[in-house]
This record gives structure tokens, C-alpha cells and sequence, in this order.
């Protein structure tokens, strides 16, 4: 449940990134992977709630995600 309780107050953004990432891991060779996995952070550093925990972070204060 704390794991739970600590994905739901997460990046839900991230979390989607990741766990495409793993799905489709198990179907490609592993340069594909690999260049599946830079794309998805690439475009995961793009999202309102990185910048906000970047934000987050310098300001130190716990982050606000709104799963955007």
C-alpha cells in the first residue's frame, strides 16, 4: 500500500513512459530498446509535472504533479 500510496503521487506521465517502455522491452532487439527508452525520455522531459519537479526540487518543497 506505502508503494501504492507513493505511484499515485508520482509523475503519472513518467510512470506511463516507464511502463511502455518495459512492455514493449520484451518485444525489441536491444538497440531498439535502447533507442525506444531515449526517445520516451526525451519526450518525458518535455511534461508540465518534470518541470515541476525540477521546480520542486531547487525550491525544496514537494512536488505538485498533475499528470501533464
Amino acid at each position: 500500500m506505502e508503494l501504492a500510496r507513493r505511484l499515485d503521487k508520482s509523475a503519472t506521465a513518467a510512470i506511463g513512459l516507464a511502463e511502455t517502455i518495459m512492455h514493449c522491452g520484451a518485444e525489441l532487439n536491444f538497440c531498439a530498446f535502447l533507442d525506444y527508452a531515449a526517445l520516451a525520455t526525451t519526450v518525458g522531459t518535455q511534461t508540465e509535472d518534470s518541470k515541476e519537479g525540477a521546480r520542486a526540487f531547487v525550491e525544496e518543497r514537494a512536488p505538485q504533479f498533475k499528470g501533464r
